[in-house]
């Protein structure tokens, strides 16, 4: 089924890996307090939505293993999702029907603006990760 609305009101870490979601990933309006946003391994469509950018607290986004579709949002390139960071460690795995990326970012990508015209291209699934979370997840 589908991520129900109400489920968004007042919550900083949403984990719904693996659980046979379907239908478009939500707009997360006025979820300001999001600071994990775990998506990966569901059925979820259609294009990431650009409020997501609005997530000025968001530290780890998981999308990955989706049936997502359309560019990644020019906005995803800004400083919410913590681009820029010195620290910031980046991880997508972009695929689409004829061709498939798989690459890693420090913080040289910084405001360069051709970051989202190299990989804004069709994709499957993305993942964006700080490591001021590692700890907190277990991550090495």
């Amino acid at each position: 089924g589908a991520i129900p609305d109400d489920l968004l009101m007042n919550v900083s870490v949403l984990d719904l890996r693996n659980n046979r979601l379907s239908g478009n990933i939500p707009e997360f309006i006025d979820t300001k307090s999001i600071g994990i946003l775990l998506l990966r391994g569901n059925n979820l469509t259609g294009r990431i939505p650009h409020q997501l950018c609005g997530l000025s607290n968001i530290h780890l986004l998981d999308l990955a293993k989706n049936r997502l579709n359309g560019s990644i949002p020019s906005c995803l390139s800004n400083t919410s999702l913590g681009l820029g960071k010195e620290d910031a460690f980046y991880s997508f795995d972009l695929a689409s029907e004829e061709t498939s990326y798989n690459f890693e970012l420090g913080y040289v990508v910084e405001q360069d603006s051709t970051f989202t015209k190299t990989v804004g291209r069709n994709f499957k699934s993305l993942l964006v990760l700080d490591p001021f979370i590692w700890g907190i997840l277990g991550i090495p």
